[in-house]
């Protein structure tokens, strides 16, 4: 849930998905005993997207909080973990064949793992 200061916030429920003979097919509370003042209640830090789960569930996060007025503008290239997130971008791939065509090397076309694409154009 997004916030007006930039915050977003986990909804504190779940989808039980297991069939309904194994007790599942419903929607249940993660925390149902908290309080308003405990940590894990949905509005307090400990369930804040941008501090608890963005470096990881996101690609090129920029968190931009700002302290003094406790605000947020998160920013990111993909809200879930991309290739790009461990490998780097793939420019890179594309840099290096277009190198290799300019050095004069051949670019293969298909290789032993099922692709077939030219990256050298």
């Amino acid at each position: 849930v997004e916030f007006d200061d930039g915050r977003i916030q986990l909804i504190p429920f779940a989808w039980d998905s297991r069939s309904v003979e194994q007790g599942g097919q419903r929607w249940f509370h993660l925390y149902p005993d908290t309080t308003t003042t405990d940590e894990f209640y949905w509005t307090n830090t400990g369930q804040n997207w941008n501090f608890m789960c963005a470096d990881c569930h996101s690609t090129n996060l920029k968190k931009n909080y700002d302290a003094q007025s406790n605000t947020y503008q998160t920013t990111w290239s993909e809200i879930n973990v991309s290739c790009e997130a461990c490998h780097g971008p793939a420019s890179l791939h594309v840099e290096m064949a277009k190198q290799a065509k300019q050095n004069g090397m051949p670019i293969a076309t298909a290789n032993h793992y099922g692709f077939s694409r030219d990256l050298s154009a």
